[in-house]
């Protein structure tokens, strides 16, 4: 009797046999198939749109709540009421005019590049009259207006630019308005 283990001996022995194949049962031969095609994970696309709504709802949220911090109270000067006819085109007239002299003094343009929903949210007026006066003040030639497709923030982005020297001949009207009226006045014996 030997004392050393079974796998000594054995190797002592000699090499032993590999079992070989059973010719009864054929070899199973492993075929490479082309990868099903993925379809989208639906809970991770829906948890992205969730994600990118939040996102969207948490912006706004924060936009409008620092369009109230800066803007509580709105005052315009009657001057801009007299150029543009009408309170929400004087409104909005004298926040794109003080956004593009911060943006001229930042950056040396006078385009001011924000979202739509700033533009509302600091204006303080409802979407359809932003537009309504937006519309009143490019028709008088007061702003220049461009719109591009923001891809990363998914939003459009309305450029918009005061127009000083168009802005200097309305006043200019309106001043020869009030010249007229106060000549008319005196003419007739009133008191200015």
């Amino acid at each position: 009797m030997s004392t050393q283990p079974d796998s000594l001996t054995a190797a002592a022995e000699g090499p032993t046999a590999v079992p070989s194949p059973s010719p009864t049962k054929p070899r199973a031969t492993r075929r490479r198939s082309a990868a099903a095609p993925q379809m989208p994970d639906q809970l991770a696309v829906a948890r992205r749109r969730k994600e990118l709504q939040r996102t969207q709802v948490a912006r706004y949220v924060e936009s409008r709540l620092d369009a109230m911090e800066c803007d509580e109270v709105y005052t315009v000067p009657m001057l801009y009421v007299a150029v543009t006819g009408s309170l929400a085109p004087a409104h909005l007239l004298q926040l794109i005019e003080r956004w593009s002299e911060q943006a001229y003094a930042d950056s040396g343009s006078g385009w001011v590049r924000r979202p739509v929903q700033d533009w509302v949210n600091f204006s303080g007026l409802a979407e359809n009259d932003w537009v309504a006066a937006r519309d009143t003040l490019r028709e008088r030639g007061l702003i220049e207006e461009r719109r591009r497709f923001d891809l990363e923030a998914d939003e459009i982005i309305t450029e918009i630019a005061f127009v000083p020297n168009v802005f200097a001949a309305e006043v200019a009207k309106v001043r020869d308005a009030i010249r007229t009226d106060a000549w008319g006045r005196v003419q007739q014996g009133e008191a200015l």
